[in-house]
């Protein structure tokens, strides 16, 4: 819970003045509190943008997230989220592809952003098509440069009907780099980039975050 008392002075000394939080372990009044304890002065920080009210299907990949299973509870969460004055909704992994369109055209009723994953079970022309605003990481990108990127969310959806979704989804997920290589497109490539620019979809690669697919650990000490 005190992680940020370290990392935001590292955030400083590196020139960086503002972040978004895509998900935070603690509750939304403590992050409301660090959040406001910055704009204040009473911390040095950069200004914190909290963009971390997730919305997963059940059981949920991380403690704390908005559940959705059918496009209802989808739409009730993004109300519920909006009631709350987040600044964005995130979509995450394991979202159902009804119940993500219904969140996304709830937001768009609502005006919040839509943020985070493309869900797994989602091509990433839906997601444009729904009007994603932004997304994190860019293993989806190159999931839509390969000639399998529909075969390779077909095997997903039938991973999250598994008696413990996250674990088959994820063991599908390790997969998709070697598909991806084997089967890259350039072609294709060029009219996914082309259709990102044109539906102004941010992307945000994280690009550290390959290193869990391709089974790296950062040494104890980093």
């Amino acid at each position: 819970p005190d992680e940020y008392k370290t990392a935001f002075g590292l955030y400083l000394i590196n020139g960086v003045t503002g972040i978004r939080d895509m998900g935070a372990l603690l509750s939304l009044d403590d992050q409301r509190r660090i959040a406001g304890d910055v704009e204040t002065g009473a911390i040095a920080g950069p200004r914190v943008i909290l963009s971390g009210a997730w919305i997963d299907a059940s059981p949920g990949s991380w403690p704390g997230m908005f559940l959705a299973d059918t496009p209802d509870e989808g739409r009730a969460r993004v109300k519920q989220i909006k009631a709350q004055n987040w600044a964005a909704v995130k979509s995450y992994s394991m979202l159902a592809e009804n119940t993500y369109r219904a969140i996304a055209d709830e937001a768009k009723k609502l005006n919040i952003p839509v943020v985070g994953h493309i869900p797994e079970s989602v091509t990433l022309e839906t997601a444009i098509e729904a009007g994603q605003d932004g997304m994190e990481h860019f293993g989806r990108v190159t999931m839509a440069c390969s000639t399998q990127e529909a075969a390779m969310i077909s095997r997903v959806k039938s991973a999250l009907k598994a008696d413990d979704p996250r674990t088959a989804m994820i063991a599908e997920m390790a997969k998709h780099n070697r598909i991806v290589l084997d089967t890259w497109d350039s072609s294709l490539c060029s009219q996914v980039v082309t259709r990102l620019a044109a539906a102004k979809l941010a992307v945000t690669p994280t690009l550290i975050v390959s290193d869990f697919y391709v089974g790296k650990r950062p040494a104890a000490s980093d």
